[in-house]
């Protein structure tokens, strides 16, 4: 049975959803030099890329259960948190008009 897409990941398309890709160091090209190696593709994790943006909130969430510790964890969360309720801009015409009728006549 083979693994196909979902909604919020994709199999990575280097290591085939294998996690791992196939090393060979020699000169020649033996194949008993092989050897696996842990794919090193932007995203990949045990052969999955996520292709969802991940929602903020739900990512503060699970920071938080780990912030009481000092240390690296504390810091994430702080950095998290701070990006979650940092105030975002929003575009200078709120209502653009889409329909030329209200301009007719």
């Amino acid at each position: 049975m083979t693994a196909r897409n979902t909604p919020t990941h994709r199999i990575c398309r280097e290591c085939d959803g294998a996690g791992e890709v196939m090393r060979n160091d020699s000169a020649s090209g033996d194949p008993q030099t092989e050897y696996p190696v842990e794919c090193g593709a932007d995203g990949c994790v045990d052969g999955w890329v996520r292709c969802v943006p991940t929602d903020p909130i739900t990512e503060l969430s699970h920071a938080r259960r780990w912030a009481r510790f000092p240390g690296f964890h504390a810091a994430r969360y702080g950095e998290i948190r701070a990006r979650v309720i940092s105030d975002v801009p929003l575009p200078a015409d709120l209502s653009p008009e889409t329909h030329a009728w209200p301009k007719a006549a």
